[in-house]
C-alpha cells in the first residue's frame, strides 16, 4: 500500500492510497483532514476516461525517454533558464524541482496567480494569514460562503457544512446558492462596500463584541467613522440589495458561531486587498476570531511551522508578471500560463521568444 497526495491543480492536496486491491484506481486516505474520506469526480471518474500519455514527446513527436531527457538537459545548459510553476497545487513534493534549479543556478517563480491580493490584504491587517482548519467549519452554526462555489472548487468542504445555516453572497446563482438559507446576489465589484455596510450596521445596533475589540482592535471607532463616510442609500443601490436583506443577514450572523468561506473572485480587482481587509474587519467587529467555530477562511501558505526541504534562495521572478522573453529556456510545471496569467496575448508573445 502506498500513501501519497493528489497532484492535480487544486489547493486541497488530498491524501490518496494506492494498493493492489484497487489498482490502478486510487482511493481516499480516510486519515486526511481535508478530503474527509472521499475523492472528487476527477479522480473517481473523469481521469480514467481520458487517454493517457504513455511515451515522451518532443515537439509533438514520440521519442525515447533517453532522447527526451537528453533534450531537456541540453536546453538547460543555457545561461538564463526559468522554472515557472503554477499556483494550483499545494503538495510539497511539487517543489522538488527547486533543488534542480538551485544546482544549475536557474531562476524560479514566486508569488501566486490565485490569491495574491487577498493574501496581502489579510497580512496587512492580521500580520499573518493562517488557514482555518476544516474542523472549525464543522463547529460553526452559520457558514457564510462569500464569492466561492464550493460544490466545484472545494467539494470536500460540503460534508463540513451539513446541518448549518448557509448564507451565500455571490453575483452568480451557483449550485450552493440554491441550497442557501439566504442568497444575496450582489453586483460584481461590490463586496468591499457590502462588508463595510455590514460592519457599520453591526456597530450602529450595538452588536459589536466590545471586549474583543478593546483587546485586539482598539481603533475600531476610527474604522466605524470611516464606514460612515459612505451614504447608505447610494451604496446599497450600488450593491444591489435593500435594508431588508441587510437585516436578514445580520440576524443570521449576530451572536452566532460564524465561519466566512471567502473565494478568490472577490479579490480579482485592483482593490482586491481591501476586500479581504473589509471582510476581516466585519469578522473582527463581531468577535469571530480566536473562538471555536469562528473565523475567516481564505487561501494562504499552508506550510506554517513546516520546515520545507525544498525551499531555496536565489533568483526569483513574480509568477503573475513573468517576462518569459528574458529567458532562453523556460520549464513550465503544473500550470498553463497562457490560461492563468493576466494578458494572455502578452504571455503568448513572450513565450515565443524563449525555448519552452
Amino acid at each position: 500500500m502506498i500513501k501519497t497526495a493528489c497532484g492535480l491543480d487544486c489547493p486541497d492536496a488530498c491524501g490518496i492510497v494506492a494498493d493492489s486491491e484497487h489498482f490502478p484506481k486510487v482511493v481516499a486516505d480516510p486519515a486526511h483532514p481535508t478530503n474527509n474520506g472521499a475523492l472528487c469526480s476527477l479522480l473517481n471518474k473523469h481521469m480514467w476516461e481520458e487517454s493517457r500519455i504513455t511515451k515522451p514527446r518532443v515537439n509533438g513527436e514520440e521519442v525515447s525517454l533517453d532522447k527526451a531527457l537528453d533534450d531537456v538537459a541540453n536546453s538547460l545548459k543555457v545561461e538564463n533558464k526559468l522554472l515557472w510553476r503554477g499556483s494550483g497545487n499545494f503538495g510539497v513534493m511539487q517543489e522538488i524541482t527547486n533543488l534542480l534549479f538551485k544546482e544549475i543556478d536557474g531562476t524560479t517563480s514566486k508569488g501566486s496567480l490565485c490569491d495574491g491580493a487577498g493574501d496581502a490584504g489579510i497580512i496587512a491587517g492580521r500580520g499573518i494569514n493562517r488557514i482555518l482548519p476544516p474542523e472549525q467549519i464543522a463547529k460553526a452554526e452559520v457558514v457564510v460562503i462569500w464569492g466561492k462555489n464550493i460544490t466545484v472548487t472545494a467539494s470536500h468542504l460540503m460534508a463540513y457544512i451539513e446541518g448549518k445555516k448557509i448564507v451565500v453572497i455571490d453575483p452568480i446563482e451557483t449550485p450552493i446558492a440554491k441550497r442557501a438559507d439566504l442568497f444575496i446576489k450582489n453586483m460584481p465589484r461590490s463586496d468591499f462596500y457590502l462588508a463595510l455596510m455590514l460592519t457599520r450596521f453591526v456597530i450602529m445596533q450595538d452588536h459589536e463584541d466590545r471586549e474583543f475589540l478593546e483587546e485586539f482592535a482598539p481603533e475600531y471607532e476610527d474604522f466605524y467613522d470611516f464606514t460612515r463616510e459612505f451614504r447608505i442609500k447610494a451604496i446599497l443601490e450600488y450593491i444591489g440589495i435593500d435594508l431588508g436583506i441587510m437585516g436578514e443577514l445580520l440576524e443570521l450572523i449576530v451572536d452566532k458561531k460564524v465561519v466566512f468561506l471567502v473565494g478568490n473572485g472577490v479579490q480579482k480587482y485592483s482593490t482586491g486587498n481591501f476586500v479581504l481587509q473589509a471582510i476581516d474587519a466585519l469578522a473582527v467587529t463581531l468577535g469571530h476570531f480566536g473562538k471555536e467555530g469562528c473565523g475567516v477562511a481564505f487561501l494562504g501558505n499552508s506550510k506554517l511551522g513546516f520546515d520545507n526541504p525544498f525551499e531555496i534562495k536565489g533568483k526569483k521572478v513574480q509568477k503573475a508578471t513573468t517576462n518569459f522573453g528574458d529567458f532562453q529556456t523556460v520549464v513550465i510545471q503544473g500550470g498553463n500560463p497562457v490560461a492563468s496569467m493576466p494578458n494572455s496575448s502578452r504571455v503568448i508573445e513572450e513565450l515565443k521568444k524563449s525555448k519552452t
